[in-house]
């Protein structure tokens, strides 16, 4: 455990892997807030090119950045339990090695969760193209304009497969005494969908969770929503087998500490996995073979399977509507103030 005497207000969990073109950058950021007393710990996780160079050259700068290099490839959850394991601060948060905050993210979140006495305070993302090369949108977690308190139900409604955006990505600020008096971290046997399940055994646990009305942080959305791209820096695929085993894990452990609604949001979150699966996996396929004996059995079995496909025509409308919005003079004005 890191020494009590150096205690900083919160501690930036940043893990990194083949980010030399955007770690800088990231860094930048979180150097930049108007709150000084913080500390980044940066994990890189063998990284292939130089970005542990790149850190290191930021770090004999500024004492406020300390890298940690790993011997082996442990992937992000492994990154992150190690740097948790090295926090020093009242609060730790998250930043990935190709996204930014704004200025003013860590003091927003920091008062937050003292005006509320939280555990855990989340806030919404704005949503970066890579292949348009700026910010399109932005989430809406929460209720507009208002504090919305998060418990089991609202984590697992939120980061349903059929919600347009998840919760899962946000990077909330969450108190280091909560997550060590209940022994919580990062299991590193997840290569997707770690940080949801963190987030989850935090609130069953009893956190006292919010989300503020208030966006700070700039995400680099995976699939660019006006190309369907891949974003350059993403590691990430569907994991769709691992989230399944995360709700698996989340309804043994909790199941009886959860009510009836919170367990059959969970059920209902799991069922929208099952849902997309077959549909990537089993029914597209089948459609692009014209298979249709597989095809009418799937639908038999899974009759809702027809609406995943108009989810996503729903999803590409709305991203459209999203990315020539009135509100992109304003998010591009936003983008290029960060680290200029």
């Amino acid at each position: 455990m890191a020494d009590q005497e150096r205690r900083c207000d919160v501690s930036i969990v940043m893990p990194l892997y083949n980010c030399e073109k955007t770690v800088e950058k990231a860094i930048c950021s979180a150097l930049s807030q108007t709150v000084s007393n913080i500390e980044i710990i940066v994990v890189d996780d063998c990284s292939k090119d130089q970005s542990a160079a790149v850190v290191e050259r930021i770090a004999a700068k500024d004492g406020r950045v300390k890298l940690i290099k790993l011997p082996e490839n442990l992937g992000v959850g492994g990154a992150r339990k190690k740097a948790l394991e090295n926090v020093s601060g009242e609060f730790m948060t998250l930043l990935d090695a190709d996204d930014w905050y704004l200025p003013d993210r860590i003091e927003h979140l920091l008062q937050a969760a003292k005006n509320l006495n939280a555990d855990i305070v989340c806030d919404n993302l704005y949503l970066f193209d890579h292949a348009l090369g700026r910010i399109v949108g932005k989430t809406e977690y929460g209720w507009k304009n208002k504090i919305r308190p998060l418990g089991g139900r609202e984590v697992f409604d939120l980061d349903n497969a059929f919600c347009r955006h998840h919760l899962g990505t946000t990077q909330p600020i969450i108190r280091t005494s909560f997550i060590r008096k209940n022994n919580i971290t990062y299991d590193t046997t997840y290569r997707c969908g770690e940080d949801f399940l963190f987030l989850s055994e935090l609130i069953l646990s009893g956190a006292k969770s919010y989300i503020i009305p208030y966006t700070g942080y700039v995400y680099i959305h995976r699939i660019s929503p006006s190309a369907r791209t891949v974003a350059p820096n993403s590691t990430a695929d569907h994991g769709y087998e691992g989230i399944l085993k995360s709700c698996d894990h989340l309804l043994e452990k909790y199941g009886n500490k959860m009510t009836k609604v919170e367990r059959d949001a969970l059920k209902k979150r799991k069922n929208s996995i099952i849902y997309w699966t077959i549909y990537n996996y089993d029914f597209l396929p089948s459609i692009h073979r014209k298979d249709y004996r597989k095809i009418f059995t799937l639908i038999r079995k899974y009759p809702f399977l027809w609406a995943i496909k108009f989810y996503t025509v729903r999803n590409r409308i709305q991203n459209l509507l999203m990315i020539n919005s009135k509100n992109n003079v304003k998010y591009m004005q936003i983008c290029s103030n960060i680290c200029n």
